[in-house]
């Protein structure tokens, strides 16, 4: 199932979130998905928050431009047009 296409961020979680040890959102916590696995098939670049006060944001995360699809407990990333 295709969740969108366009920009995408990729980080990890956690270890109470056990099993689903990934997040990946369209940029804001509230479009946050949780997966077991991720596969990611386009360029990312990564980033990071370091403040100490940084409470809701992820420390580092992966981000890009693709294609976003759920299978099962997987999230695969692939090209936009492919």
């Amino acid at each position: 199932m295709i969740l969108w296409s366009g920009h995408f961020r990729v980080y990890f979680n956690n270890q109470h979130d056990f099993p689903f040890i990934w997040s990946v959102d369209r940029g804001t916590a509230e479009t946050e998905r949780k997966f077991q696995q991720v596969s990611i098939a386009v360029p990312v670049h990564g980033s990071a928050n370091m403040n100490a006060n940084n409470r809701t944001e992820p420390k580092a995360w992966m981000e890009g431009e693709g294609r976003v699809k759920q299978m099962g407990d997987m999230c695969l990333i692939g090209e936009i047009n492919g």
